[in-house]
């Protein structure tokens, strides 16, 4: 496998950051300037679930005995998950929230001024490319569990 720096670096902060980005999406990006409206209640909801989602990829690359002995996720592994969290941080500036009486604005959309229409393709890219990156930490942990144990797959 080859630990790497960056292996090392995700492989402690793959905990944290299941936490610690969803907060981030839902709620912590009105220290960046968004407001938080109805997106609140829908963190309520949907924040659970993420972190459920994210949480799947850690556990499943513990049983990856090389990756545990180095304390270093594989390289692939390491990249997807960058991508996943740099997903995550670009959705969150990039959200709107429906108000009861007007929508609010994005993090993003406050900065720079662009319209709801860009910020929601924003997020739409976002969601896709954290989508295939999650898949890709996720075949990426499997492969480690069966390359570290090569009797897993063999019957008796």
């Amino acid at each position: 496998m080859g630990a790497t720096r960056l292996g090392a670096i995700v492989w402690t902060l793959q905990w944290p950051l299941a936490v610690l980005l969803p907060v981030f999406v839902f709620f912590g990006r009105a220290l960046l300037g968004a407001e938080i409206g109805w997106m609140g209640a829908v963190g309520l909801l949907i924040g659970p679930i993420l972190l459920i989602l994210l949480l799947i990829p850690p556990i499943l690359s513990v049983f990856d005995l090389e990756a545990r002995r180095a304390a270093a996720a594989p390289r692939n592994y390491a990249v997807a998950s960058v991508v996943l969290w740099m997903a995550m941080i670009v959705a969150g500036l990039a959200l709107s929230d429906g108000g009861d009486v007007r929508p609010f604005p994005s993090s993003l959309e406050s900065w720079t001024g662009m319209g709801p229409d860009a910020a929601a393709a924003i997020v739409g890219a976002a969601v896709v490319i954290g989508t295939a990156a999650w898949i890709g930490m996720l075949i990426t942990a499997i492969r480690g569990i069966v390359r570290s144990r090569p009797g897993l797959l063999s019957g008796p």
